[in-house]
């Protein structure tokens, strides 16, 4: 396919969740080409729909934890003329009872926090020559309540990306770049599952008394990076009156 089809959108986490939800959407909205980054997630939806829009899908495999695979991972996405990006891909903090708790730490800032300025820095370039582009990051209303003792560094790392969009939205506002940030609220995904939360505990805590759907949360993300045409800068929550 060729590279000069402008208007492509980037999608990190795009495997499960919310992430897939986004792809399938933008699919839908007949988007040209979708660049997904996978790493680790893979699941049998998300092998469907690959080979189903092959091909409109470019596939760059990355592991955000491995600074070699990183790498290599950036040179690949500088080819691309990219003027969307979604950065969605995220994990838990599960440092706390781990014998090497630095490491696990480390990558924990390296996919929510670290990998997404990097991916932003790379293509920035590009959309500054074209004086367009729009960027989501996707944090967690955590950050607004703050995480517990057992994975202390998963807000913060989200925070560290809310502070990471403040900087690019700055940087980028003159070029015609907006760089926003979603907090999503508790949203039905196999995340609770993986990091043994009791959903249905939690819920009791939101005003709206239910969890989001994916695709919730999916169409918002989609609204801001294709409808939004001024807003930069700011931290938008969507989780039910929390």
């Amino acid at each position: 396919m060729s590279l000069k089809i402008k208007n492509h959108l980037f999608i990190t986490g795009a495997g499960e969740g919310i992430g897939l939800e986004l792809l399938k959407y933008a699919l839908l909205n007949n988007k040209n080409l979708i660049i997904t980054c996978h790493y680790f997630i893979k699941t049998l939806e998300f092998e469907q729909v690959c080979k189903s829009y092959s091909s409109r899908i470019n596939l760059i495999k990355s592991d955000f934890s491995k600074e070699n695979s990183i790498n290599k991972f950036l040179i690949k996405l500088k080819k691309y003329r990219i003027t969307h990006v979604a950065n969605i891909a995220g994990i838990h903090d599960f440092s706390k009872n781990k014998k090497n708790r630095l490491k696990n730490v480390y990558k924990t800032f390296a996919v929510n926090s670290i990998v997404p300025s990097m991916i932003i820095e790379t293509l920035f370039p590009y959309m500054q020559k074209n004086k367009y582009g729009n960027i989501v990051n996707i944090s967690s209303i955590g950050v607004k309540y703050g995480s517990n003792i057992d994975s202390i560094f998963y807000g913060s790392s989200k925070a560290a990306l809310e502070a990471i969009t403040t900087s690019f939205s700055r940087i980028g506002a003159s070029s015609n770049i907006l760089v926003n940030t979603i907090r999503p609220g508790i949203t039905k995904t196999d995340f609770y599952t993986k990091i043994n939360k009791n959903l249905n505990e939690r819920i009791k805590l939101i005003p709206i008394k239910r969890a989001a759907q994916p695709l919730e949360i999916a169409k918002f993300i989609y609204l801001i990076l294709f409808e939004n045409t001024f807003m930069t800068g700011q931290t938008l929550s969507i989780a039910g009156g929390e």
